[in-house]
């Protein structure tokens, strides 16, 4: 005979299910937080926001609390404040990336007398949807100031509007919070679940960190898959769909026009072909869309916003179809300029010519040395909390 399974069972599954969860939250030690970085950043004055690929959080949970009399200056980044450390490391020793942020905060404190502590919240490759979640995230963090960069690749294309579903965790919340309607509706069922039990069962809500714990003890297998072509990838390991995409999308197939280095990938191949496929539209594209919301949240909030395209090398200018949509974007931005800067938001687009002649780029995007952005950073941050004092 068989039995059926009713209503009622579920219902008594899920309680019990929810029930032992509880017991483990209660029961299991408190977990570290575990984020991308945090050992480097922490040895340059940094608290990091965003956390691991895989962790459903996006973000860390909890909020840090800043010292009487140091400015929480928060920045909202992606790669391009990366740098190269100011002193290399020896021979055998592990290459740690250097900070903008840590330079700013040195340059505040030694010529404008500034105590700052800086909380970094980078994604690589942000898009518009996630400049905006990630800037009301920073809101919730009680910042004193404000640090968003532009990234021109990215920033206002229509072509990809958010890099990663995990964001729609985070997001979810902070966009009930903002009575932002339309874009909850594009929630899926997992991202509300996961909310709901991720706030009531810590067990849940902090696996991430849970595993990470475990891999100290646990040798756990090599999964990762190799290119079977080893002609054309040699040590390539790189995001494979999107080389493919490159190569058939934009390349027709021909992928020696990638200009591969064994164990590399061309950046500056990749950058142009980014630009200049980019779709931008200011009148009812989403990305645009959500530009002028994050704008409008930090205009309505009142926190001193200090927001600059990131410097791009001049070698743009020899690469025309690329270089006519930075054009098109840097005049979009400038618009933005003149509707959005107000008393707590300054928008740059150009950089004096003194800073920028001091810059040097390993691509079109990303600094090989900084030269005087930091101080430039610095000059304008201060001018703004002076001027909010």
């Amino acid at each position: 005979m068989r039995e059926t399974i009713t209503y009622a069972a579920l219902i008594r599954i899920a309680a019990w299910s929810i029930f032992f969860l509880l017991i483990l939250s209660a029961v299991l030690p408190h977990a570290p937080i575990e984020l991308r970085y945090q050992e480097e950043m922490h040895k340059q004055n940094i608290d990091p926001v965003i956390t691991y690929w895989a962790d459903p959080r996006f973000v860390r949970p909890d909020t840090l609390q800043t010292p009487q009399g140091v400015k929480n200056i928060i920045w909202v980044a992606g790669s391009s404040v990366l740098i190269p450390p100011e002193e290399f490391p020896e021979e055998g020793e592990e290459e740690i990336y250097d900070h903008v942020p840590a330079r700013v905060q040195r340059v505040l404190e030694e010529n404008y007398e500034i105590n700052s502590r800086a909380q970094l919240s980078m994604l690589l490759a942000r898009r518009a949807l996630d400049t905006y979640t990630m800037t009301l995230d920073a809101l919730n963090r009680n910042p004193d100031m404000l640090v968003i960069t532009l990234n021109p690749f990215w920033e206002l294309n229509e072509q990809s509007v958010y890099l990663k579903r995990e964001l729609f965790n985070a997001g979810l919340p902070l966009w009930i919070q903002n009575q932002d309607w339309p874009l909850i509706t594009l929630a899926a069922p997992g991202h509300i679940f996961w909310n709901i039990i991720g706030r009531y069962i810590p067990v849940i809500r902090d696996a991430h960190d849970r595993l990470k714990q475990l891999e100290e003890h646990i040798e756990l297998p090599d999964l990762k898959l190799k290119p079977k072509d080893v002609k054309l990838f040699a040590d390539f390991e790189y995001d494979q769909p999107l080389t493919f995409w490159i190569v058939h999308r934009f390349l027709g197939g021909q992928a020696d026009q990638m200009q591969l280095q064994p164990g590399k990938f061309d950046a500056k191949v990749w950058q142009l072909l980014n630009l200049q496929s980019a779709r931008m539209d200011s009148e009812k594209g989403w990305a645009d869309y959500y530009m002028n919301k994050t704008l409008q949240t930090i205009q309505n909030n009142g926190v001193p916003a200090l927001i600059y395209l990131a410097p791009i090398s001049e070698d743009i200018t020899f690469q025309d179809a690329a270089y006519a949509k930075y054009a098109e974007l840097y005049e979009r931005i400038n618009q933005l300029q003149k509707q959005y800067s107000k008393d707590n938001i300054r928008i740059i687009t150009s950089l004096p010519r003194e800073v920028e002649f001091s810059l040097s780029h390993v691509d079109f995007l990303h600094l090989d040395h900084p030269g005087n952005l930091p101080d430039f950073i610095a000059g304008e941050i201060a001018t703004m909390i002076e001027a909010q004092e």
